[in-house]
Order: C-alpha cells, then structure tokens, then sequence
C-alpha cells in the first residue's frame, strides 16, 4: 500500500466503525529473533502490545502544542501550513494536472510571508470548486476560514490542553504490536530477526478477531505531533483522527494518527500495527514459520518440531 491508499483505508476503519469488514492484507509478518520469549509466544499463542515509550522511534506518541503554526495571531491570518492542508486535502480528488492549477490558484492569494486572509480564500473557491466538480469542498472552506475564532473558543483550548495530558499518558498506557507487509525485507531480517538468525511469523488475518484494532503505518517526511493541527484536521473532518461525529474528546482513541505516523527513514518496515493496552493477547492464526538460514541447529529442531506438532507450514529462508 503506497501512503494514499493507507490513508483511505484508515478512513474508512473509522467510517464504517462497528460494521467494518477487514479488507487490509491476507497475511502479515512478524520477524523475531531467538530470544526468551520465542518458544513461549509461540506454544500460548500471544503476541506482546508494547508500550509506545519502549518503541525504537523515540519520538513515538509525542505530542505538543502550536497554534501559531496555523495562523498569525495579530492579523488572524492562515499561514503557509494551512495553506498546505487545503492543497492536501483536495490532491486525492483530482488528476496530478488539476492539482497543480488548484496549488497555483491558492499560492496566488498568499502574500509575500505565505499568508492568506480569509476573504482571500473565499474569492479563490468558485474556481477550486469548478475544478473538482464532483467533491464538495464548501464544508472544507467553511472550517477553514472559522479557524481563528475555533481556536479561540475556551472549550477547544481545554480540549487541547486534555489532549496535551492524553497524549503524556498514552506513552505509557498504548500498547503497540508491529507487524509487516511482506516476508522478504532484508532490514527486518537483519534488524528484527537477529542478522537471519531467527525467524519470522506469517500470520493469516482474513478472521483475525482483533482485526478492527489494526492499522497501517502512514510514513512522512514531518511527523505532525502538534495537536492543533490534529483539531483542525478534525474541524475539517477529513483526516483519520476525526472520530465520534467530528467530536474531539480527551480520549486517546480520539487522534488515532497520533500512534501510526513515522518518519520516513522508517518506510522500510512497511508497518502496520495492532494497538490497544499493553501486554499480551491472543495472536491470528500462524499459516507458516520461515526460519532464518543462520539459525542455530537446536532451533532450527524446536521450530520445525513446533510446526509438524500444530500442522503449520515452515521453510528454511535462503541465504
């Protein structure tokens, strides 16, 4: 899945809610080594949810708060930013051509500090609309020019200070289990899996129980952890964080963004992640075991003794 397409499927996880029918990958991997907790995950059939602190992105669940990044707090001006959500927010409706021309029209009414006043915009939306005829941006346009006086509401600024708290508690209390699209990634083995020393899982997650608590990894090259922007992302109600009929609640379920971005030095793990509290649960059923080609014999045996005892698939990976 390229970033558009984990992007609309984590919108349509939160449209559908209750009634939501699983249609990410059949099947998902997770790279191992040989460690303690090998043979025990295995014969109790659980993975670990870890907490997001102890993850190997230190920046993981990290929030803070800008409203200034979004508009100019003198002139109640939007700023380039905000500029560049609209232009985002548009880009999935239209070809790369049309794009381009809606990017040109919307940079043609900032000033020189990469301003616009709200008027500005407003003049512009006649001919963005006539360019995307089939997607109505009105209610985009709306939450855009309301921003201002949105932010200055005393009851978002506690919404913001309570997602600030959330946010803090959440590095403790959000359990993450990664897992990858794909069995054959070189780093994952030589990271995840002790230098192809230890073995890596493929889970089937056609009839995964917990398949509405998994989500795929969206990589960027400016991990957003300011939570205005994840309110206005909200009031726009576009982006995935916007639950609940557009209702923000200091709930950390609430900006769900926040626990499935990362930078783009990531990619190569093309993540995705089961999430809820931290601990164990019950794992998707194992359709095969592929086990590293520098292995050591003992656990070559146990896991081949392993698979032929619970009828699972299981192969010698190659050097």
């Amino acid at each position: 899945m390229n970033k558009q397409d984990r992007i609309r499927y984590l919108n349509k996880v939160i449209k559908e809610k209750d009634c939501f029918k699983y249609s990410g990958p059949t099947f998902l991997f997770k790279y191992r080594p040989f460690d303690e907790f090998a043979f025990p995950m295995l014969e109790k059939g659980n993975l670990f949810l870890c907490p997001a602190y102890k993850l190997d992105d230190e920046t993981e669940c990290m929030t803070s708060i800008n409203i200034e990044e979004w508009y100019d707090l003198e002139t109640n001006n939007l700023k380039r930013v905000a500029l560049e959500q609209i232009i985002q927010m548009v880009k999935p409706y239209c070809s790369q051509e049309v794009y381009e021309e809606i990017r040109q029209i919307i940079y043609q009414v900032s000033d020189r500090r990469g301003q616009v006043r709200n008027s500005w915009l407003l003049d512009v939306f006649p001919d963005i609309q006539e360019k995307i005829p089939n997607y109505n941006i009105a209610p985009l346009f709306n939450y855009l020019t309301n921003i201002p006086s949105k932010l200055d509401d005393p009851s978002i600024k506690t919404q913001m200070e309570d997602l600030i708290i959330a946010g803090m508690r959440a590095r403790n209390n959000m359990g993450i289990c990664s897992l990858c699209e794909n069995d054959d990634n070189e780093y994952m083995w030589k990271k995840y899996a002790d230098n192809n020393s230890g073995y890596c899982i493929e889970y089937d997650m056609s009839d995964y129980l917990l398949n509405k608590s998994l989500f795929p990894v969206i990589y960027e090259d400016d991990r957003n952890i300011n939570v205005v922007q994840n309110l206005v992302n909200n009031f726009i109600g576009q982006l995935v964080i916007s639950f609940s009929g557009n209702q923000i609640q200091a709930d950390i379920s609430q900006y769900l963004r926040l626990f499935l971005t990362k930078y783009l030095k990531w990619e190569y793990q093309n993540e995705w992640r089961i999430l809820g509290n931290p601990g164990e649960i019950n794992s998707p059923r194992i359709n095969k075991i592929i086990i590293g080609p520098n292995a050591n014999e003992d656990n070559k045996k146990r896991i081949i003794d392993f698979c032929l005892k619970n009828k699972i698939e299981y192969q010698i990976k190659e050097n």
